[in-house]
């Protein structure tokens, strides 16, 4: 029986594992996940607030349970500390890197690393109470931030920032986050984008939540909406669906009547942040007024030479996501993905390495829903099986065997149903979907 190694369990993960079962019944499979938990940013990206996006994991554990006799799930295993990507390769016919984009990107400007400035992922993994978030802090004394990017991810920062606890008691937000969250002081949120709002990379359902938050009052720059010929004809381009449902909804949400008291938020076009100010804390942050420049479709942001500050006591960094590399295993510096041939990962020379391959956001970018992660996966699993042909020269089980003789212990599904199970009994007593476990060690004590 084939033996395929998986680094990762998040929806890449499990949309390759699925294509490999279903493709061929003689081929098993090894998620190997570094925490205890499966299914990636479905449990600590997607916004506590979407419980409904967060349902697939129904369909995730379906292929773990389905395929229980040859899938398999090893939480609480790193691979690059624990175990070396040599070790897998030495004990399966193939490995699949499965492992996203979990670094942000930098803007590249002065005052980037000042007290009060932090990447959005920061914020995300806190909120989530993912494990990676423990040490976290943020400044809730700040009464004025500043969010630069405009994709669904610092929409959602956003979004969270300026809704009041009492609408997020009933999430999977954990207890103690929330009660940090009503020590929150803020009263203006920036939204800052260098594109024009025919460009902005958010979704018309994010953007529609923004207009639905009780006690919030949304504003906008008049200049921003002044489109030009270029833009215009952008917006009548076959490919432009996205852009024209935005620019509609943006259209309603400018009319929306104004609240009284309570937070604002502020959605800004054609601003380039140029550096963020202060000394030690941040203080606010210069953006320089752009324009667009290029044919429609293909417009890109330059700099007119007038700049503003907007005084700010936080910042939120929110431009994309990008890969980190694993030792051992071939890695573009320049695009931050692992180099492949529809997910047979390829060396710098565009040689195919044997038995490696790549699928999700490390293969092509962070680019995307959940579900694009499916026909990724079915392409990574096709090369994959394609390659191997119908033999098979790894034993069954001997990677479990190693481990033990190592004494690598690792955390079985079985096992995580029994952390899910706790955390879902103990949030239904509170009203809400689960109270979760932050620390691997209250998970693992758990199980002890």
């Amino acid at each position: 029986m084939k033996q395929v190694a998986i680094i990762g369990a998040g929806p890449s993960g499990m949309y390759v594992a699925e294509a490999l079962l279903k493709r061929d019944p003689d081929c098993e499979v090894t998620l190997i996940e570094r925490l205890v938990s499966p299914y990636g940013l479905l449990r600590g990206g997607v916004a506590p607030d979407h419980q409904k996006m967060k349902s697939v994991g129904v369909y995730y554990e379906r292929i773990l349970t389905q395929f229980q006799d040859r899938c398999h799930y090893m939480g609480n295993v790193s691979v690059g500390t624990q175990v070396a990507l040599t070790d897998l390769q030495a004990w399966f016919d193939a490995v699949v890197i499965a492992t996203g984009a979990s670094e942000d990107r930098a803007l590249g400007i002065e005052g980037e690393s000042l007290a009060g400035v932090y990447p959005a992922t920061q914020f995300v993994s806190w909120v989530n109470g993912h494990p990676d978030g423990m040490g976290h802090t943020f400044d809730w004394t700040a009464r004025q931030v500043v969010v630069i990017g405009q994709g669904n991810v610092a929409v959602d920062v956003v979004r969270l920032l300026a809704k009041p606890v009492s609408s997020l008691r009933s999430t999977d937000i954990p207890e103690s986050r929330l009660a940090v969250l009503a020590t929150s002081q803020i009263e203006t949120i920036y939204l800052m984008g260098r594109r024009g709002p025919v460009q902005a990379a958010f979704t018309e359902l994010e953007l529609q939540e923004l207009g639905h938050i009780d006690g919030v009052t949304l504003g906008f720059n008049p200049l921003d909406f002044e489109l030009g010929e270029a833009c215009q004809t952008e917006l009548t381009l076959p490919d432009s669906n996205k852009a024209r449902k935005n620019w509609a909804t943006l259209g309603t949400l400018r009319q929306c009547s104004p609240s009284s008291g309570g937070r604002s938020i502020q959605i800004r076009f054609f601003e380039s942040p140029v550096r963020i100010l202060g000394t030690e804390h941040v203080t606010g942050v210069e953006f320089e007024r752009s324009m667009l420049d290029g044919p429609p479709g293909q417009q890109r942001a330059v700099g007119t030479g007038v700049r503003h500050v907007i005084p700010a006591d936080m910042v939120f960094k929110s431009v994309g996501y990008r890969s980190i590399p694993l030792p051992g295993c071939p890695f573009d510096t320049k695009r931050h993905v692992v180099p492949n041939v529809n997910g047979q990962v390829v060396d710098e020379n565009g040689v195919a390495v044997t038995g490696l391959f790549v699928a999700g956001w490390a293969k092509r970018g962070p680019s995307g829903v959940l579900g694009s992660n499916k026909p990724c996966g079915v392409q990574t699993a096709e090369a994959l099986l394609a390659s191997l042909g119908g033999e098979a020269s790894k034993p069954r089980g001997g990677f479990s065997q190693w481990l033990l003789e190592k004494g690598v212990k690792w955390v079985t599904f079985n096992q995580w149903k029994q952390v899910d199970a706790y955390e879902i009994q103990t949030g239904q007593a509170l009203g809400k979907p689960r109270e979760k476990l932050i620390a691997i060690q209250d998970m693992l004590g758990l199980l002890r």
